[in-house]
């Protein structure tokens, strides 16, 4: 493509260098009007001059030829080196684009374009490298036409959406910066937020991440409306306590307020807004509210004597004040269970009673006197269990006596087959007055005896000594392991009877016909053997044999009776089914008839049992297992009962007074018998702790009395001394910031902390950091633990450079420390404290057009007040003598596209020494002289081409 356009060139110029030798000898000719014989030699000389301009252009031709074969390569290389492509002659731009696209191209852009590129190398010439021009080709500028980017647009509006504050439009990469803050009365700053109402709080200031297209926020700021009421101190010097309130109209609540007066013998009678109100006419504190303002308060101290009631257990009387002149009031009865309140008293041992309706001269403390009434205790009888050593709660007792006095229980209680417990003896309690005083009276299981007779006399070795019910069947003598002799199974339950027994389950009481404890060896004399084979059910159903009762005989006919079915602890003899027990009077089965052996199979059933759950009266639910099953999974917790849902599970007891311990199902298996459990609830036990607030605990004069202290539901916690620190004056106790009652019920964990206001009092400086103005002072002064309502920014404070407008207040210069709004509560520190305005940061760029070559005027450089925003090139065309402006360019070099004045740019903020835009020129070309009335600018354009591209080519074949 290039070799066809040198080509053409070069024929052009030929063709121009033949017309321009015509033109030159007809313009002569008129101009000079010569003779005739002057024609003629002027057209030899003509002649002569033409054949040798042919001559010349077939040189050119050939130097054309020549130089096309041996600098195409080195173009080639030059092309690719540079990016460009033989069929574009430009560099790949993808962030610059043509401004000027789509418009109508016409003659004149045709040869502006071949004159460009005819004079590359005058342009390059003419880049210059001082502050005019860069010395290399300048990065790619952050300079885009609109459509080739993407951006995030973020527009910031007042808080009903009605005034646009702020417009910040970034590109990846750029930052978001916090706009100045906006101000509203009576109002404090929450915010940034997605929507006018609702929506959520903006925080994402900061680099903008990848755009993948473009995207608009918009914004509203949101406010809190605050009103502040301050509270001063008795001398009107300092704010001891702040309260806000967020509606105009709001009833303003002055009854928690703390507040000590350092006269002991003086009194808080209300609060004015009249900073000299008089306490002998005060009427008492008038209802106040916000009236689209702050308000400050001042105590109303007045003269006045203290009763301090000392309630001695009973329910708390807060101290009440008796102005000079005015009589006392009986307050309301306090309450104390199991007593009778019988007065106030003037002294502790409750010897001078206190009268009232009349005047106090003095401060007076009074005690409270509490006659004890008789109230319910409760004894509960216990009896030992046969198996283990623990006891099981046979019944309950309720007595009677009287509160604070000693219980009165007794072993009075007679049960067969115990006795009054030696080893547990009953201990007397004091009577608590609310009935929960509880007495134990414990009973031992009698120790007896099982003996074995023989010939008269009892065989010691067989004697079984255990509790009454005692589990003794596996020392019965024919089970026994450990004897070196061997014993029948059989023995007679009388002297010389004909009933025999063939075995025992549980420790008899003697005397009990029914269930004997003496026993007569039978003979074992014979040749047969008679066995009983007891076979029990497994946990699985099957069925084993535990044990054989066997004795020797001389005779076979033997028949069972009842004593033979003796009962086995958890299991029952099975008369049906198969397997079964032969009935009653059944003769023997043979075993083995060769032996002589012969007796009866009985088979026992495993029994099942439940075991029942209740809470109070009700059953909850039943579980049943087989005797001996792990029940260790039955345990439970089961609901609340209705009304007390945040009561406490204590786990199941086994008895209805819930007394004892709770039963454990861990390793447990299922005893013979149904059992039940009861479920036992407390109410909630809480822990109250005391926060000191600073006080140093050692300096108290009873440390331990700000203990932990745990109490039940709704009752009420005892009130320690007020303690003492050293610079401040105690002013109650506070429960989540608000004064504590010490009548109040607890109800949940409570941390009980000490208010105290400061006997210093401290200052709040406003500084203007960065900026320019005048330090501020709070014209209040605070105790700490006050709360301050910040100040919007000073009038005459200007902002520092490349900042605008104020954001913020910082307790660092710096902006390290805690950022607060105008209006925000500020809560004040034992310490003066100054606050550091903070400022917001201008984000705007700007645009440097760059004239681009030696000599230039200085570049022109334009603000741009909101980056990224569509932006019309202004600058008018520039003037340089000898050439023709072309338009501007990102590149220095003249790569890329030309803008024109009114195309629509982008400017962004990443590099503001890349937002240049260069000047590109073109040589102006101006026809010969003599060419007076006919011109052929379009030829010369295309000879002047054609030159250049042939001495360029030329030149450079020769340089190599």
């Amino acid at each position: 493509m290039r070799r066809n356009l040198k080509r053409l060139l070069a024929l052009a110029m030929v063709l121009a260098l033949i017309l321009s030798g015509l033109c030159d000898s007809r313009f002569q000719v008129l101009a000079q009007e010569s003779t005739e014989a002057e024609t003629e030699v002027l057209e030899e000389q003509e002649s002569a001059e033409e054949e040798q301009k042919e001559d010349e252009a077939s040189e050119v031709v050939e130097e054309l030829e020549i130089a096309d074969v041996v600098e195409e390569p080195e173009i080639a290389e030059e092309l690719e080196a540079t990016g460009e492509t033989a069929d574009s002659g430009q560099a790949a731009e993808p962030d610059v684009v043509e401004a000027s696209e789509g418009a109508e191209e016409s003659e004149e852009a045709a040869l502006n374009e071949a004159a460009q590129a005819s004079s590359s190398e005058e342009v390059k010439t003419d880049a210059k490298t001082d502050d005019q021009t860069d010395t290399q080709a300048s990065s790619p500028m952050r300079i885009v036409r609109p459509g080739d980017t993407v951006v995030h647009t973020y527009t910031f509006y007042d808080e009903d959406g009605t005034k646009e504050l702020d417009q910040q439009i970034l590109s990846a990469g750029e930052t978001l910066n916090e706009p100045e803050t906006p101000e509203k009365e009576h109002a404090r700053f929450v915010g940034w937020y997605t929507d006018v109402t609702e929506g959520e709080l903006f925080d994402a200031f900061g680099e903008e991440g990848e755009l993948t297209e473009s995207i608009d926020t918009v914004l509203y700021a949101r406010y809190e409306t605050v009103f502040y009421v301050y509270y001063m101190d008795e001398k009107h010097e300092k704010v001891i306590f702040t309260q806000t309130y967020h509606e105009d109209g709001e009833k303003v609540v002055v009854a928690d307020v703390p507040f000590v007066t350092s006269d002991t013998e003086a009194a808080l009678i209300g609060w004015s807004t009249d900073l000299k109100e008089d306490p002998d006419t005060f009427a008492g504190t008038k209802d106040l509210a916000i009236e689209g303002d702050d308000l400050t308060l001042y105590p109303v101290v007045a003269k006045a004597h203290w009763i301090t009631f000392k309630s001695d257990g009973g329910s708390v009387t807060e101290p009440v004040f008796v102005r000079t002149g005015e009589t006392t009031t009986k307050p309301e009865d306090p309450v104390r269970a199991g007593y009778a309140f019988a007065g106030w008293y003037e002294n502790e041992a409750c010897t001078k009673a206190f009268s009232f309706g009349g005047e106090l001269s003095a401060n007076v403390t009074l005690y409270a006197k509490w006659d004890a009434v008789r109230v319910n205790y409760t004894v509960l009888y216990w009896q030992e269990n046969a198996d283990d050593d623990g006891y099981s709660l046979k019944e309950s007792e309720v007595r009677q006596g009287l509160t604070g006095a000693l219980t009165e229980a007794s072993a009075s209680k007679s049960y067969k087959g115990f006795s009054a417990s030696t080893r547990k003896l009953v201990v007397q309690q004091t009577i608590a007055g609310d009935g929960s005083t509880v007495v134990h009276v414990y009973y031992d299981r009698n120790i007896y005896t099982v003996k074995f007779m023989r010939n008269g006399r009892a065989i010691e070795e067989l004697t079984i000594t255990a509790k009454y019910g005692a589990n003794i069947s596996n020392q019965w003598p024919s089970r026994r392991k450990d004897l070196d002799n061997t014993y029948p199974s059989n023995w007679r339950i009388s002297r010389n009877g004909d009933k025999y027994q063939s075995g025992i389950a549980t420790m008899p009481i003697p005397g009990d016909a029914a269930n004997p404890n003496v026993f007569y060896y039978v003979d074992q004399n014979g040749n047969y053997t008679i066995e009983t084979r007891f076979y029990l059910e497994g946990l699985d159903g099957n069925y084993v044999l535990d044990h054989t009762d066997s004795f020797r005989s001389r005779r076979r006919d033997w028949t069972t009776t009842d004593n033979d079915y003796y009962p086995i602890k958890g299991f029952t003899v099975r008369m049906s089914g198969d397997p079964s027990s032969p009935r009653i009077g059944s003769g023997v089965t043979t075993f083995d008839w060769r032996e002589n052996i012969y007796g009866w199979n009985f088979y026992y059933s495993r029994n099942s049992y439940a075991i029942h759950f209740y809470d109070g009266e009700n059953e909850l639910t039943s579980k049943i297992f087989k005797y001996q099953a792990d029940i260790s999974g039955a345990d439970f917790t089961p609901q609340p009962p209705t009304g007390r849902e945040d009561y406490v599970f204590q786990g199941w007891y086994d008895n209805e007074s819930l007394e004892g311990t709770a039963y454990s199902f861990e390793g447990k298996t299922m005893p013979a018998g149904d059992f039940p459990l009861y479920a036992k609830w407390t109410e909630p036990v809480y822990e109250v702790s005391f926060d000191l607030n600073g006080a140093d605990l050692a300096a108290q004069a009873d440390p331990d009395a700000y203990d932990d202290q745990q109490v039940k539901k709704g009752e009420i916690v005892t009130r320690p001394a007020d303690p003492v620190r050293e610079g401040y004056t105690f002013a109650g106790w506070t429960r989540a910031d608000s004064p504590f009652h010490f009548g109040t019920g607890i109800t949940a964990d409570t941390t009980l902390k000490a208010r105290w206001i400061s006997n210093s009092r401290f200052t709040l400086t406003y500084d203007p950091g960065e900026g320019t103005g005048t330090q501020v002072t709070d014209s209040k002064l605070y105790a700490d633990g006050a709360s301050a309502s910040l100040l919007d920014c000073p009038t005459g404070w200007q902002a520092p450079q490349e900042h605008y407008g104020f954001l913020c207040w910082n307790t660092e210069a710096d902006g390290s420390g805690t950022f607060y709004y105008p209006s925000d509560q500020f809560v004040m520190p034992a310490d003066d404290v100054t606050l550091y305005a903070q400022w917001a940061l201008i984000r705007e760029t700007s645009l440097t057009y760059v004239y681009n070559y030696e000599g230039a005027p200085d570049p022109t450089t334009v603000p741009l007040k909101t980056p990224n925003a569509l932006y019309a090139i202004e600058e008018n065309n520039p003037e340089r003598t000898g050439y023709r402006f072309l338009g501007w360019t990102i590149d220095q070099a003249g790569k890329g596209m030309l803008y024109q004045k009114g195309d629509e740019i982008r400017v962004d903020t990443l590099d503001e020494e890349t937002n240049k835009l260069y000047a590109q020129w073109e040589i102006e070309i101006k026809p010969p002289t003599g060419l007076a009335t006919e011109t052929i600018p379009f030829v010369w354009m295309l000879v002047l081409a054609g030159m250049t591209v042939v001495l360029e080519l030329t030149e450079r074949k020769k340089d190599r």
